[in-house]
C-alpha cells in the first residue's frame, strides 16, 4: 500500500545518474559525499542513511519508483520519480509547510501548471538553514491547500533566492512527473540575462566543468574543468588506499553559453546565458570561472569600485547592490498533458532596469 506523499522523499533521476541500480541512486543520494542540497531539509546535510535500513525499506515494499514498488535491483533512467519514507529518526524536526498569503506574478495558470515571475528576496523551497516563508507556500495559499510535509510540492527546478524571473510548477502528480522528466532530459529550455563584472570580448562563449560543494562552505559550490576532472577520474581507477575511491561522487557536470549583448566602459557585460544543464549556481560559478563574475553576487565577487570614468552614482550603486544582478529571462518546455510547446518570457526587475538606464551612457559600440 502506497503511503501519503506527505510522508515521503522524492527525488528525480537526472540523466547522468541513469543506468544505475535504484538502491545505488539512493545510497548515493543519502551519503554524506552526496548532493545534499536535493533534500531541502535543515539538519539533514550531515546525516547518512545506513544501506541497512535502506535495504529494510525495499524489503517492506516502502521504495516507490514512479509510483510502483520497487526491488533494489531495479535501474534508474532519467526523469524517473523515486519516493521512499522520510527517515524521521535523521531528522532534527518533522518539516510542516503551512500555506502563506503572498502575493504572486503569474504569467500562465491552468488545472496542471502554473508558471510565475519569481521575486528577488524570495526561496523556492526550504533548504538548509532557509525555512520560509517560502514560494511553495505562497502557492499553496494560492491554490486553497493545506498544510503538507511534501519537501518540494510540484517544484522541478529551481531559482536561488535573489534570483528573479520564470519558474514553472506542477499543480498535480502527472504534471510533476512529465515535467521532471523534460528537465532530466534537457529538453526544456532556459535563458538568463546577466550583468557581469568584467569584460567580454567574444561574441559568445561555451563553458564546461564539473560542481561539487565546497568542503570549506556547505553554502558554496566549487568547479573544476573538465581535464581536471579526467585527471582526477584517472586516480580514481589507483589501488583503494592510494586515492578515496568515492572522491567523484558529488561532481557534476555542467554546460552554458555566454553570449554579449552589450558592454559599457570596456568593464561591465550585458550577456545572455543558455543552460545546457541546470545545477545550483551553475551561472555564477561559471561566470566567476570567466573571470567575469555576476555583478551584485555576495557570494562569489568580491565587490570591486569600477574604474573612474564611471560617474560616481554608478560605481557606488554597483558597489551598493545587495544581491546578484541575474534573472531568468525566458522558459520554454512542452505543457506535460497536452504536449503543445509553450513559450513564457519575464520582464527585468525594477533595479536591473535602473541600473541598465543609468550604464547607458557608457555602452560601447559593437
Amino acid at each position: 500500500m502506497i503511503q501519503k506523499k506527505s510522508d515521503l522523499f522524492s527525488f528525480t533521476v537526472e540523466s547522468e545518474e541513469a543506468a544505475s541500480r535504484i538502491d545505488v541512486f539512493l545510497t548515493r543520494k543519502f551519503s554524506q559525499h552526496g548532493d545534499v542540497e536535493d533534500f531541502g531539509v535543515e539538519g539533514l546535510e550531515t546525516c547518512a542513511l545506513s544501506r541497512s535500513k535502506l535495504q529494510k525499506l525495499f524489503k517492506e515494499g516502502k521504495v516507490f519508483l514512479n509510483d510502483l514498488v520497487a526491488k533494489a535491483s531495479e535501474v534508474v533512467k532519467g526523469g524517473d520519480i523515486v519516493r521512499l519514507p522520510v527517515p524521521m529518526d535523521l531528522l532534527q524536526k518533522p518539516l510542516v509547510l503551512e500555506p502563506v498569503s503572498m502575493k504572486l506574478a503569474i504569467l500562465f495558470e491552468d488545472d496542471h501548471v502554473i508558471v510565475l515571475n519569481k521575486p528577488e528576496g524570495v526561496v523556492v523551497h526550504p533548504g538548509a538553514g532557509e525555512t520560509g516563508p517560502t514560494l511553495v507556500q505562497g502557492i499553496l495559499h494560492h491554490l486553497g491547500r493545506g498544510s503538507t510535509q511534501v519537501l518540494r510540492p510540484g517544484i522541478v527546478h529551481r531559482l536561488d533566492k535573489d534570483t528573479t524571473g520564470v519558474l514553472v510548477c506542477a499543480k498535480n502528480e502527472r504534471s510533476h512527473l512529465e515535467l521532471s522528466k523534460q528537465f532530466a532530459e534537457k529538453s526544456a529550455g532556459r535563458e538568463y540575462i546577466a550583468l557581469l563584472d568584467g569584460f567580454m570580448k567574444e561574441a559568445q562563449k561555451i563553458h564546461e566543468s564539473y560542481l561539487f560543494r565546497d568542503p570549506k562552505c556547505r553554502l558554496k559550490f566549487s568547479s573544476i574543468t573538465t581535464s581536471e576532472f579526467e585527471l582526477r577520474s584517472q586516480t580514481k581507477r589507483r589501488p583503494q588506499g592510494v586515492e578515496n575511491l568515492n572522491i567523484l561522487k558529488g561532481y557534476r557536470y555542467s554546460k552554458s553559453l555566454f553570449a554579449r549583448l552589450h558592454t559599457y566602459g570596456s568593464r561591465l557585460t550585458l550577456a545572455r546565458i543558455k543552460l545546457f544543464t541546470g545545477r545550483t549556481h551553475q551561472i555564477r560559478i561559471h561566470a566567476n570561472d570567466l573571470k567575469m563574475p555576476v555583478l551584485g553576487d555576495q557570494t562569489y565577487n568580491k565587490s570591486h569600485e569600477l574604474p573612474h570614468h564611471f560617474k560616481a552614482d554608478v560605481r557606488s550603486m554597483c558597489l551598493a547592490l545587495s544581491r546578484q544582478m541575474l534573472h531568468a529571462e525566458r522558459l520554454e518546455f512542452s505543457h506535460p498533458i497536452t504536449g503543445e510547446h509553450m513559450e513564457f518570457s519575464a520582464p527585468r526587475p525594477n533595479d536591473f532596469d535602473i541600473l541598465l538606464k543609468l550604464l547607458e551612457p557608457y555602452k560601447d559600440k559593437s
